[in-house]
């Protein structure tokens, strides 16, 4: 009976240290996908999409446009719609941000055909940002918007290029 409850023992032993390393090696696989990141990258607007095989510990991360009640972003001043040529435009636009977060200008023709165009920066506090849009349509009215922000409807113009001189 002895040597039967040493085996039964040793084998629980056995288990014990197999059930361990399975969960070492979850943890592992775990932390080599970014997972341990995940919620810390998602409260900035970031989700780990894979890892590379190349960059165990380094996630491959794409921003996600916020919805307007997620974004931490708020607009005080703009657009300022800048010099206007036949095929460009330069637009200003300065936004309450607490930390560096992207903010996309949405350049759009208010043609039938409804040609968009976008430009993302990085909002750096206190500063405001530039776009330029240097492919536009000569002689056409275009909306500009701004994504994410709080109060986007509050922050938004037209403008239009001028027709091309021969």
């Amino acid at each position: 009976d002895e040597e039967i409850a040493v085996e039964m023992e040793e084998e629980k032993a056995l288990a014990a240290a197999r059930a361990d390393a399975e969960e070492k090696k979850k943890a592992r696989v775990k932390m080599m996908r970014g997972e341990g990141r995940s919620m810390k990258l998602m409260k900035h607007g970031i989700t780990v999409l894979r890892t590379s095989t190349a960059h165990l510990h380094t996630p491959i991360i794409k921003r996600q446009i916020l919805t307007q009640s997620e974004t931490p972003l708020i607009g005080l001043f703009g657009p300022v719609i800048g010099e206007v040529t036949p095929t460009a435009v330069r637009i200003i636009m300065e936004v309450e941000a607490g930390a560096t977060l992207p903010l996309t200008c949405i350049v759009k023709s208010m043609l039938p055909d409804a040609t968009e165009h976008t430009s993302t920066r990085m909002t750096i506090p206190g500063l405001p940002l530039m776009f330029e849009f240097s492919d536009l349509s000569p002689n056409t009215t275009y909306s500009v918007a701004f994504a994410p922000l709080q109060n986007a409807k509050e922050h938004q113009g037209r403008f239009r290029t001028g027709q091309i001189r021969p």
